[in-house]
């Protein structure tokens, strides 16, 4: 169910959701939201997955690499 207003997780966090495109470098990114003061996890899932299933409304596409 969608809502308007911040997202707060069980903790008290706040979540933000954000489109960048393409990462060109989406390891590096990761160490640095990582690292990043306040940044508390991220949703890079980097060398921890060789497959997605990606769901639209009409189909699903499997993209491994």
């Amino acid at each position: 169910e969608r809502k308007d207003g911040p997202v707060v997780t069980d903790n008290g966090n706040l979540v933000f959701d954000c489109a960048f495109g393409e990462i060109a470098d989406p390891a590096a990114l990761s160490t640095t939201l990582s690292e990043t003061p306040g940044v508390v996890d991220h949703g890079l899932f980097v060398d921890l997955a060789d497959e997605i299933h990606v769901g639209t409304a009409t189909d699903v596409r499997v993209v491994t690499w």
